[in-house]
């Protein structure tokens, strides 16, 4: 008959190995929960205590986890910030690209290096802008604000490039003209033809404000006008089915009801693109006044056009 120190040391050779293996398999699967993005923050950290479980885990070369298991039932928060950076006189985390803004110049030497280089045109600055942010989806969404009746209007627009015009009698740089397109019946029609655009380009922080003056080429102008005509016959066939397709629709200032008889993709029975209608118009900014300015090195700059319409001043401005 087994004595009573016997049955202790059987019941403990059966149970602690099957602890061991459970203990295990419950702090491996605890581990998988840690996301390795960090999305998930966690109150605090547990240490567990439970010897055997610890020598166990030793034993298996895997008590490394214990410093980065998080107990999965004391979570906090969770975090959508992209990146953070810290300011270490007031130990508050902002926003990459948020830091900068009337902050600590982090690095000087960059600013006094662009200092000391010779200014460069708005359009060479743009340009450049433009061709590093090219890849990303809808960095050609422009804002464009006009104003009727001293109250602003704004709106985001599309820009088509930058188009060459032999116009002479409107204020703005003829040779720098930003295009766009809009709908004769749209309500920006109406409104002044002084704008101001603002072009924010997020991989490179970098924000132009420019100040022009808007005309629209329309049927009738391209009839009077050769350049016109082809200007607005050719952006009229880099459109997409689906863009030219929008000029078909009902008046915007009506309330809805469906349009029906759209030629489908703009085009007609033999797939050929048909003729813009009257409503198709070509809405051109002539720039006078350009304020850029770039948040990570926090250097601005106002580019002003003379009188002759063609001569472009620079000036370095504070930020």
């Amino acid at each position: 008959m087994m004595t009573h120190r016997a049955k202790l040391a059987w019941l403990t050779n059966l149970f602690v190995p099957t602890t061991h293996l459970l203990s295990y398999y419950c702090y491996s699967s605890l581990a998988a929960l840690v996301p390795l993005g960090n999305s998930f923050l966690f109150a605090q950290r547990t240490q567990i205590n439970y010897n055997p479980f610890i020598t166990h885990l030793k034993h298996r070369k895997l008590h490394s986890f214990q410093k980065q298991t998080q107990h999965p039932f004391l979570v906090t928060s969770f975090s959508t910030r992209r990146t953070m950076s810290s300011d270490s006189n007031t130990n508050v985390s902002v926003d990459d690209g948020l830091f900068n803004i009337g902050g600590e110049e982090k690095d000087t030497s960059k600013n006094k290096s662009e200092a000391s280089k010779p200014l460069t045109t708005w359009k060479t600055k743009i340009d450049k802008s433009n061709k590093t942010s090219r890849h990303i989806r809808g960095s050609n969404y422009i804002q464009l604000a006009t104003s009727i009746d001293n109250e602003p209007r704004c709106r985001t627009v599309v820009f088509r490039g930058f188009q060459n015009m032999p116009h002479k009698d409107i204020k703005g740089d003829t040779s720098k003209c930003f295009k766009m397109i809009t709908d004769k019946r749209s309500q920006k029609v109406k409104q002044s033809n002084v704008c101001e655009i603002v072009w924010w380009f997020f991989q490179t922080k970098e924000q132009y404000r420019i100040r022009g003056t808007i005309q629209y080429i329309g049927s009738d102008d391209a009839n009077i006008n050769v350049e016109y005509q082809k200007v607005r016959r050719q952006q009229w066939g880099n459109l997409t089915d689906a863009a030219r397709e929008q000029f078909y629709w009902n008046d915007p200032s009506k309330t809805y009801a469906l349009t029906e008889n759209i030629p489908k993709g703009g085009r007609d029975e033999d797939g050929n693109i048909v003729p813009p209608p009257d409503n198709f118009l070509i809405m051109l900014a002539y720039p006078y006044h350009v304020d850029y300015l770039n948040l990570k090195s926090n250097f601005r700059q106002v580019d002003t056009l003379e009188d002759d319409n063609e001569t472009w001043n620079c000036s370095r401005m504070n930020p």
